[in-house]
């Protein structure tokens, strides 16, 4: 608050600052979900096999496998 009083409070655009990529969570990544997935299909067949499926043999959210999968590769 007292920076702002004297002006030189540093602030900056959202629109002009990059956005930042979170590290992946700890233990989960394109490739563990790809091997966790191929395991299933193997096990279970196809009809068994989803997102949600996936997820849980994972021990994750299935929102967060959309997130590793969709993203560009880093």
């Amino acid at each position: 608050m007292a920076d702002r009083e004297r002006g030189t409070a540093k602030t900056a655009s959202v629109w002009l600052t990059p956005p930042v990529r979170r590290p992946d969570p700890p233990g989960l990544s394109r490739d563990r979900i790809v091997r966790t997935a191929v395991e299933l299909l193997g096990a279970e067949g196809l009809q068994a096999l989803s997102m949600h499926r996936v997820a849980a043999a994972l021990g994750a959210g299935h929102m967060s496998l959309y997130w590793h999968l969709t993203s560009s590769p880093a």
